[in-house]
């Protein structure tokens, strides 16, 4: 018997989840494989989700449109204007929003006081890099329109971007884009919850768990990312590869709030973006969620305490960055 303490201990639920997960030789998955598996999964707390209050569809720079969620408290009245929070959910490019991600976003609203524009991009390998980034700035881009605004009750003037995992990586590529634009001042804050920022697998989070079964993994984040690119040299872009991005292409980013698990390979990349925002001169700040996996917000058998009081801590950003 031994008193050493691994390097790591997984929360209870994400030990029961691995347990369940049938063991698959990674060289076989296929991304229809992946979405089958996560298709119709709901979240296991309570309460249940509230169905969005209406959706629409925004046209985007390409002559398509993508289609938006607008989730808002029940207990307001339709005309009641409200600050927005654009949601981007995960999913490595290539799945549909997961159980919990509807959660999230209807829970933010009520508990962050909001409309809560959550953004169903197109996803991959059907399109390809960078088709969805577009459609998030497009979505940012319409709202700043005073009347589509108005068309919907929400204030333009108070906005905050938030994604996870492919979701925080797009939330980065929209920012960067209305900085391009001159419009980032609008953006009030950003917040990722364990983003991909990078695509070289070689932090050292990446040799620590990448060629480990902890849901995320080298080999499936190398395939969502070969489903996703264009080409590749996308790898140098920052628009697909935040990490990238300069320090100088950061100055006068929102202040942020950035959510790592431990035991993810892409911990330490989005722990290395935080860094490089301080030396931006950005106001960061960072919460490592310990014992938790990659997708512990929004992948329903991951699901657990950590992931309610992470919600509860982003309301109160919200509610917080809001009231400014």
């Amino acid at each position: 018997m031994t008193n050493e303490v691994p390097s790591h201990v997984l929360n209870p639920a994400h030990i029961q989840y691995m347990a369940a997960v049938p063991d698959v030789d990674p060289s076989l998955l296929t991304i229809d494989m992946i979405r089958k598996v996560v298709s119709g999964q709901s979240c296991p707390h309570e309460p249940k989700p509230e169905a969005p209050t209406q959706s629409i569809q925004v046209p985007t720079a390409d002559g398509h449109s993508v289609k938006v969620d607008i989730y808002r408290p029940k207990d307001v009245l339709p005309e009641t204007v409200l600050p927005i929070l654009i949601y981007i959910p995960g999913g490595g490019w290539c799945l549909p929003p997961q159980g919990c991600h509807y959660h999230i976003a209807s829970k933010l609203a009520v508990d962050g006081h909001c409309a809560v524009l959550f953004v169903n991009y197109s996803i991959s390998p059907e399109v390809k890099f960078p088709v969805a980034a577009n459609e998030c700035f497009s979505v940012f881009n319409w709202i700043m329109d005073a009347e589509n605004a108005k068309k919907i009750a929400v204030d333009p003037s108070r906005v905050v971007v938030a994604g996870d995992s492919a979701g925080g990586n797009l939330t980065v590529a929209l920012t960067l884009l209305a900085k391009r634009h001159g419009m980032h001042q609008a953006i009030k804050r950003q917040m990722l919850f364990y983003p991909i920022l990078d695509a070289t697998w070689s932090s050292e989070s990446y040799k620590i768990y990448g060629d480990k079964n902890y849901f995320s993994s080298r080999f499936l984040n190398q395939l969502l990312w070969d489903n996703y690119k264009s080409s590749d040299a996308d790898v140098q872009n920052v628009l697909a590869c935040p990490a990238r991005a300069t320090v100088d292409e950061l100055k006068e980013f929102p202040s942020a709030f950035i959510v790592t698990s431990e035991v993810d390979p892409l911990r330490d990349e989005a722990e290395e973006y935080s860094k490089k925002l301080l030396l931006a001169g950005v106001q960061v700040s960072s919460m490592r969620v310990l014992h938790a996996m990659h997708g512990f917000l929004s992948v329903p058998g991951l699901f657990c305490e950590e992931s309610l009081n992470v919600i509860d801590a982003v309301s109160g950003i919200l509610r917080r960055t809001f009231a400014k």
